[in-house]
């Protein structure tokens, strides 16, 4: 289970994303956080994030990889 995390502070995030689930994994936890199939077919395209309401959405070191 992962810890509480603060909506103040910094956490880490990895996100695996498949054809068939994708995976949150926070703070290096070696179990996912979030494990959910997609809610489309799509095999290429855009990544989007979305921060929430009233959130800056501070970003750092983000990288993409295939």
């Amino acid at each position: 289970m992962t810890n509480d995390i603060s909506a103040d502070s910094w956490f880490h995030a990895k996100i695996i994303v498949a054809a068939d689930k994708i995976e949150v994994f926070v703070n290096n936890n070696p179990q996912p956080s979030l494990s959910v199939k997609p809610l489309n077919d799509y095999t290429t395209g855009k990544i989007g994030f979305w921060v929430g309401n009233n959130s800056d959405g501070d970003f750092a070191n983000l990288e993409i990889k295939q």
